[in-house]
């Protein structure tokens, strides 16, 4: 599985920061978190934009959404 991601800037204390991350396939991805019992805040979603995601929260109380939406997709890099 394929990712790229955009990381926030670090912080001191633990929660309050979220993060989106690209993934190939937000299917397999979302099967494997909610297996692992990962706190879903949003179950897979279709977007208006063509984005397949869906949210999760992890320990530190960090926001994470994964799904398919790369603006820059076809570009080059």
């Amino acid at each position: 599985m394929t990712a790229m991601a955009r990381w926030s800037a670090p912080t001191s204390s633990p929660g309050g920061k979220s993060t989106y991350v690209v993934v190939d396939d937000p299917d397999a991805l979302h099967a494997r978190a909610e297996a692992a019992g990962v706190d879903i805040l949003e179950g897979l979603t279709e977007r208006s934009y063509g984005s397949r995601e869906f949210v999760v929260r992890d320990l530190e109380g960090n926001i994470w959404c994964f799904g398919t939406y790369w603006p820059k997709a076809g570009e080059a890099a």
